[in-house]
């Protein structure tokens, strides 16, 4: 009888809980129950994910996840060269987050072919780590934190831009790779967070 009624509960919850949410490609996931099994296949990702209170979610990183240094813990399924697609199934997630940008497009579609399910986050920008910390506090089930820490990282970022906003501009060269030597336009993340700091990306009208 325990067993009907706690069975019954669940169905109940279930039914409460169930959640369709658009990922950042517009795609949507439909979800009975929150997010316990994480896979996050970017370093950014993995932040994103223990900022907004689910760290314990993850069950799957990919390499340079080193922050917070707990990340390092987390079984490893590969890296920019690729995936260990096997152990990621073996994980059996909930979710794998993934940076539609970096991660390799043939990779991706082999884990769609699996049906496994996939969350694009695309963050290019202050806005995006925002509602990307919503996102993932809304699959988990963490929206009380998620929602303060991206409140909280909206208002330090207004508050650099008013620190800044009279300072002597500092014209900038940053570096991405050597051979050959990279570096990134305005439209990048990395542009806009110099910007935001007084400095001014010196290749910031490049085509690409």
């Amino acid at each position: 009888m325990k067993k009907i009624i706690l069975a019954c509960l669940w169905l109940i919850m279930a039914r409460v809980w169930a959640l369709d949410v658009t990922d950042d490609l517009g795609q949507v996931l439909h979800l009975k129950t929150p997010v316990t099994r994480i896979v996050a296949l970017t370093p950014h990702a993995v932040e994103l994910v223990y900022s907004a209170g689910a760290q314990q979610a993850l069950v799957g990183v990919v390499d340079y996840s080193d922050y917070p240094e707990e990340a390092k813990k987390i079984p490893n399924v590969g890296g920019y060269a690729g995936f260990n697609i096997e152990a990621i199934f073996a994980l059996k997630p909930d979710v794998i987050l993934y940076w539609p940008e970096g991660n390799p497009v043939r990779e991706i579609e082999r884990l769609r072919q699996l049906k496994l399910p996939l969350f694009a986050i695309n963050t290019n920008s202050f806005d995006d780590i925002a509602r990307n910390l919503n996102q993932i506090g809304e699959i988990t089930g963490r929206q009380a934190q998620s929602q303060k820490t991206a409140q909280d990282f909206l208002q330090k970022v207004e508050q650099l831009k008013k620190t800044n906003a009279n300072k002597k501009t500092v014209r900038v060269f940053y570096q991405v790779w050597n051979e050959p030597i990279l570096t990134q336009n305005k439209n990048s993340f990395i542009s806009k967070l110099l910007e935001l700091c007084g400095g001014e990306n010196i290749f910031a009208d490049l085509p690409m």
